[in-house]
């Protein structure tokens, strides 16, 4: 049996201190409402928030409350996650990544390899 983990690693500039622990408290919150982990986290720097996941997390998670966190302060920035996924034995298509790209409005995310057909597609 193979085991297949999902990791990344990010920090969160908030510019503000009062904005990063807002963020902070809205992670905690998560995490206390899911049954999985939704990542963990700590804070950076005065302003910053480091979240990242070793093995596995709630990515869906994740993403509604970044999603939340632009919309509580209106912000007009975008968050760009980019994670990897792996396997513990080498089996084919157990290995890759993908990204997830949030704003105030939207949620996306793409697959490594769909994102090179995208781009090869473009001649």
């Amino acid at each position: 049996m193979a085991n297949n983990y999902e990791q990344f690693s990010e920090i969160i500039e908030c510019h503000t201190r009062a904005r990063r622990d807002k963020l902070l408290a809205m992670l905690q919150v998560a995490e206390e409402n899911q049954d999985i982990n939704v990542c963990e986290y700590k804070p950076e720097s005065e302003t910053g928030v480091w979240i990242y996941i070793d093995e596995w997390g709630d990515t869906d998670e994740l993403a509604e409350v970044l999603q939340s966190y632009l919309r509580k302060f209106d912000l007009d920035e975008h968050i760009i996650i980019s994670i990897a996924y792996s396997c513990s034995k080498p089996r084919p298509g157990e290995f890759g990544g993908w990204a997830m790209g949030i704003t105030k409005d939207k949620i996306e995310c793409i697959d490594a390899r769909e994102a090179m057909k995208i781009l090869l597609a473009k001649g």
